[in-house]
């Protein structure tokens, strides 16, 4: 019931889907407030996995993700570890709950 909530809730903004390859939808990326002088807030619809496994950004100051339905996995950059040739820092994962508040600093 959740989730029926949140796609109709959704679907009363602007949006778009962005795609990674030819698998089709990554995201889709609703705009609740467009924040082009100063913050913004987006709803995410994640439909599938990063395909690769590269780490994405995100804006330089600060971002904040709350899982509202199903969680994900996060890879960040860990402590610098020089033993790995060509890849200079640990990959760090985490699981990250429905509804927990997710930091993440640029």
């Amino acid at each position: 019931m959740w989730v029926r909530f949140l796609q109709w809730f959704a679907s009363h903004f602007e949006s778009f889907v962005i795609k990674r390859d030819d698998a089709g939808a990554y995201l889709t990326r609703y705009f609740l407030r467009h924040g082009h002088d100063s913050w913004s807030l987006y709803l995410h619809h994640f439909h599938r996995s990063d395909a690769d496994g590269d780490l994405h950004n995100h804006p330089p100051d600060l971002s904040i993700g709350i899982p509202l339905a199903g969680g994900y996995y996060e890879e960040r950059y860990g402590q610098r570890n020089d033993s790995v040739p060509g890849w200079p820092f640990d990959k760090v994962t985490r699981w990250i709950d429905v509804g927990r508040i997710n930091i993440i600093r640029g």
